[in-house]
């Protein structure tokens, strides 16, 4: 598929950047053509993508029963449905023994369900409390030490193992001037640090891809670099930046991975043209736009 330039065809998905964080797709759209470290070619199932740096242990296979999936909730900012649809999703197209975990408010709906559930009350889901999450996550005996992180707005649309969740994905230099409002000065935040104090090269990791996190990782991040827990940096493109070994550049128009829609209203054409193949799919407007998550989980 060659990329598209037809403006009221990429407006279909990102609405114009005064009313809209650009965030993901503007990303991914615009340096598409510059990437040295992309392949959108999918890996095979048959083995698990180590994020440790030495060789010997690029590809390793994996002994774990199962997995933990963890799925935050804040019922400030999330739908008991949405996370319902990401429990459907997985159960339907993830080829893992996994076992959910929700972190956050109570869900309703699943107290009668064998999910396990984290207490975090009345919390509004900001990047502190992503961090509150995974500190929670990491000294729970409930999850993993190998964990699946998957936000209410992103689902499976198609069969994937642990293998495509564990390749980091990015959508290139991280630029802030792409974000708007308080998104804007946090990606800002996070490139300078990245740069500053971690001399660390500054990717974008903020795909709203699900992700395989390690608490080993997760603790030495919080505990070598205290600024983090401020809250005011993007941390998962902060652990990416630093553990990601040969990370995928995200190019939604060419690609197999994650098709964000955050427009409220998108054009149902161009979506059907651009979720082709795709793995993953993001909703910003869950309310508006569930109809495309619908049918994947056979659901009219």
């Amino acid at each position: 598929m060659t990329k598209k330039t037809d403006k009221q065809e990429q407006a279909a998905l990102v609405e114009q950047p005064e009313n809209e964080n650009m965030g993901a797709l503007d990303i991914a759209s615009e340096n598409s053509s510059d990437s040295t470290d992309t392949t959108s070619q999918v890996p095979s199932p048959s083995v698990e993508i180590s994020t440790k740096g030495d060789a010997e242990n690029v590809i390793t296979e994996d002994a774990n029963p199962y997995y933990s999936v963890v799925i935050p909730f804040f019922k400030a900012k999330h739908r008991e449905e949405e996370v319902l649809k990401v429990i459907d999703s997985c159960t339907k197209y993830l080829h893992e023994d996994i076992r959910f975990v929700t972190i956050g408010d109570q869900i309703d709906y699943t107290k009668d369900m064998p999910i396990e559930h984290i207490e975090y009350k009345d919390a509004e889901g900001s990047q502190l409390d992503i961090l509150e999450v995974l500190k929670l996550a990491v000294i729970s005996e409930s999850v993993t030490d190998k964990f699946i992180l998957i936000e209410p707005g992103s689902y499976l649309i198609d069969y994937v193992n642990l293998c495509h969740i564990g390749l980091f994905k990015h959508f290139g230099i991280l630029n802030p001037n792409r974000y708007t409002g308080d998104e804007a000065v946090m990606m800002k935040n996070t490139a300078a640090l990245l740069r500053d104090k971690l001399q660390l090269a500054a990717y974008d990791y903020n795909t709203h891809c699900p992700v395989l996190l390690e608490k080993e990782k997760l603790t030495d991040i919080l505990e070598n670099c205290p600024d983090i827990l401020s809250g005011k940096y993007h941390f998962l493109t902060v652990y990416g930046c630093a553990y990601a070994v040969h990370p995928i550049r995200l190019d939604y128009h060419t690609d197999g991975w994650i098709l964000p829609v955050v427009s409220q209203k998108p054009d149902p054409k161009t979506v059907k043209r651009f979720i082709s193949d795709k793995c993953f799919l993001y909703l910003k407007h869950f309310q508006e736009n569930v109809n495309i998550l619908n049918p994947f989980l056979d659901i009219e």
